[in-house]
């Protein structure tokens, strides 16, 4: 365990937080494999595998058209502005040599 100490860098006070916030991510990472299994698994039942690249290529012609029908594509839309004051400066012109 003192071997891991140096590894990872968690003070006294985050143990319990930094717990908590993995537990969590494993429980969500791992619920989504196992839906994801599971409606693969429910789809095949349905169809035959020879149907699986159509239904992929589908899915991704429609999430293709709904982001283009949206406007903005979402990264656009969810990712914060830049105050002025915090965009890098432009280089100023200095006047150039004769």
């Amino acid at each position: 365990m003192s071997a891991l100490r140096g590894f990872f860098d968690i003070r006294q006070g985050e143990r319990r937080n930094t717990l908590a916030a993995f537990a969590t991510l494993l429980a969500i990472t791992t619920g989504h494999t196992m839906l994801e299994t599971a409606r693969d698994a429910f789809f095949l039942a349905k169809m035959p595998a020879s149907r699986l690249p159509v239904m992929v290529a589908a899915v991704i012609t429609a999430a293709f058209w709904t982001m283009m029908l949206g406007g903005k594509p979402t990264a656009n839309v969810l990712s914060p502005a830049i105050p002025e004051a915090a965009a890098p400066a432009e280089p100023s012109s200095s006047p150039s040599s004769p």
